[in-house]
């Protein structure tokens, strides 16, 4: 029995035909068989070649057009180059299927290894290209991984101070106000750095930092002012710096911590500059007020844009809202001026949202007309604050500063 299919395909042998009457795919395979038969010789005869295993099964497409065969035929074979040549050649010697006169040319030898070569080259592209693109980081990625896994484990935590161990060996320790700001710089090569704000315990900080000069290096806004004041309460200082105004400690490019750093102040002269600033603001004030012949309502702690006195709701409003001072909280009073809610400055638009029969806000935080606005539409009637950026007067809400 001839063999059905081939181990290794090397060549394919495809011809043309062309046969003046209608036969069929038997007939044209046993015209081929019969009429190369002995030609080139037994060892390259198409029936020995099939039995062994050399040619495979030939593949036969044809119709039948004005009263022709015509179509094509494909041999499969695993011999080599000459022997396949050979095959070919005997196929065109082919001239009858049949009582017909034929006709067959070879069209192509195809070398099935160079297409699998090229196979072979393009999916080896495809799967390099994946595994650079997707398996194997970048440079700045694998540094980070690295640094990641560097910096958190070079910290140690007790009682909410994150600290590095570097600290011990180090005549400096530079205090920070949180956590991610203490993993920034140690990601940065800066290691002798602990965090203050979380914890309750200072005496631990205290032991942690004694003998040793101390630099506070806080967010470059108002909550890193009220950290500097926090802190001048529980420890002596020695140096103060800040971020660049309205960034965070924790989001510094190592330029700009190393410039922050650089750009200290000894403690005394930064909290002097701060009392210059505060008495030109004040004189700046004092000007405007006699140019325009207005009254500063901070200066005189009257509602916000009211000539109407303080009332009594106001004054304890105001005295139950001095115990978020410097916590970045806001306080949500009923009507009898009870706390109903206390939640952070970035949660009070969605409290306000969901709580009802709402009367007053204490907040430590700036008064915007979204926050008026809400406080409008659920019915308010005082919101007290440390600043506002209202431009007009709002005549149905008491608005305050502290």
């Amino acid at each position: 029995m001839a063999k059905t299919y081939l181990s290794v395909v090397k060549y394919l042998v495809a011809s043309d035909f062309e046969i003046d009457g209608i036969v069929n795919k038997h007939d044209i395979i046993g015209a081929v068989f019969g009429q190369s038969e002995g030609l080139v010789g037994k060892d390259l005869d198409l029936k020995e070649l099939q039995s062994s295993g050399k040619i495979g099964i030939i593949d036969v497409k044809y119709t039948h057009e004005n009263g022709k065969t015509v179509g094509s035929l494909v041999i499969p074979s695993s011999m080599n180059m000459v022997e396949t040549a050979v095959v070919g050649a005997a196929i065109e010697t082919v001239e009858k299927v049949g009582p017909y006169t034929s006709k067959f040319q070879i069209k192509e030898i195809k070398d099935v290894r160079a297409a699998k070569r090229e196979h072979v080259e393009r999916r080896a592209k495809e799967l390099l290209e994946r595994m650079i693109f997707e398996q194997i980081p970048d440079s700045r990625e694998l540094v980070e991984r690295v640094s990641q896994k560097i910096k958190i484990s070079d910290v140690l935590e007790d009682d909410g101070i994150t600290y590095s161990p570097a600290i011990e060996d180090s005549n400096e320790v530079i205090l920070v106000e949180g956590r991610a700001d203490v993993l920034n710089l140690l990601k940065n090569g800066i290691k002798n750095v602990a965090s203050f704000v979380e914890t309750k315990d200072f005496d631990r900080l205290r032991d942690l930092t004694k003998r040793k000069k101390i630099t506070v290096f806080v967010d470059g806004d108002r909550g890193g002012d009220l950290s500097i004041k926090k802190l001048l309460n529980e420890l002596r200082l020695d140096y103060i710096t800040k971020a660049p105004s309205g960034k965070e400690v924790e989001e510094l490019t190592k330029k700009e911590i190393l410039s922050s750093l650089k750009h200290k102040l000894k403690a005394a002269d930064f909290l002097g500059r701060g009392k210059r600033e505060k008495t030109n603001e004040v004189k700046r004030r004092q000007r405007t007020q006699e140019r325009t012949g207005r009254i500063s309502v901070r200066t005189l702690k009257i509602p916000l844009r009211r000539e109407d006195r303080e009332d009594e709701n106001l004054k304890k409003i105001r005295k139950l809202g001095e115990k978020v001072r410097g916590e970045m909280t806001a306080l949500i009073f009923d009507k009898s001026l009870k706390l109903k809610k206390e939640v952070s400055i970035d949660k009070l638009q969605e409290a306000l949202e969901r709580e009802s029969e709402v009367y007053a806000i204490a907040m430590d935080g700036i008064i915007t007309k979204r926050i008026v606005d809400k406080a409008r539409e659920k019915g308010l009637k005082y919101i007290v604050g440390v600043k506002s950026r209202l431009k007009k007067d709002e005549r149905d809400i008491v608005i305050s500063l502290f």
